[in-house]
């Protein structure tokens, strides 16, 4: 590399790569850093936001149900349930639009056990919550009528067809 005491031309050119390299390298990572900052940001709004939202979504519901004389569960299975869900819903027709129909399933299914389980236990715990009438005598045995009836649907062919889900459709209209 030397040759009487001087730098070759090659070994500059080896060392300027290198350190053009290093400040690639070093730019990229601060980069990163700049985007995780901004993510964990983002995270942050939008955790508070949903925080927010959901206490203004149920303080209304429960002004909307108090002002129509409606009990509360049905207010939860409706106005608030379909609140929640429309996410959901655009998060399950994406995936089915794309062909990624087990996608979709999984999402259902897995939002379902988790509501049932995570999300009424965790609400159960923070505040003991009254089965109602309505609950006992209408809520509970359509659920499980429904549950039965899609896994015929699914049984049937193993899969769920147009008409199968204009069916589960006309039954939640119900």
């Amino acid at each position: 590399m030397k040759r009487n005491g001087n730098v070759t031309h090659s070994a500059i050119v080896q060392m300027e790569e290198e350190n053009n390299i290093e400040g690639k390298e070093e730019q990229e990572n601060k980069k990163e850093r700049i985007d995780l900052y901004k993510d964990l940001l983002i995270l942050a709004f939008g955790g508070i936001a949903v925080i927010l939202g959901a206490k203004y979504f149920v303080e209304q519901a429960i002004f909307f149900a108090e002002l129509f004389q409606v009990p509360d569960t049905f207010i939860g299975i409706t106005l608030v349930a379909v609140g929640t869900s429309l996410p959901e819903l655009m998060v399950t027709i994406s995936a089915a639009r794309k062909g990624y129909g087990n996608i979709a399933l999984g999402n259902v299914i897995g939002s379902n056990i988790t509501n049932i389980l995570l999300v009424l236990g965790i609400s159960a715990f923070v505040f003991p919550l009254e089965i109602t009438g309505l609950s006992i005598m209408f809520t509970i045995p359509f659920m499980i009528i429904i549950s039965v009836v899609l896994l015929w649907f699914i049984h049937t062919h193993w899969e769920i067809r147009r008409i199968e889900g204009i069916a589960l459709i006309l039954m939640y209209l119900i």
